[in-house]
């Protein structure tokens, strides 16, 4: 099995973040708001979310995980941590 990407990672750790908050995507959208300067979209978050086994893979800028990082009160390192192999569910291209 090929590796995760790191953009894979963080889009898998970001929507545990949210699951673990028990925010809807609107709701930590909206606490993002202030470290990023603007407001996503649900689609926006939902794709961001969906990069993580989806075929259209979403770049995350250090910005956007710092960002994360404050939102969701986690460390940088908690959206750079691997799933555990029984959550490695997408196919290479």
């Amino acid at each position: 099995m090929t590796a995760l990407s790191p953009n894979r990672i963080v889009a898998y750790n970001l929507a545990r973040a949210r699951a673990l908050r028990g925010w809807t995507q609107a709701e930590a959208a909206e606490w993002l708001k202030p470290y990023l300067g603007v407001r996503w979209s649900v689609a926006s978050f939902s794709a961001a979310e969906r990069s993580y086994d989806g075929k259209k893979l979403r770049e995350f800028t250090a910005d956007e995980i710092v960002a994360f990082a404050r939102a969701f009160e986690q460390p940088i390192l908690f959206f750079f941590t691997p799933p555990p192999p029984s959550h490695v569910s997408w196919r290479a291209p």
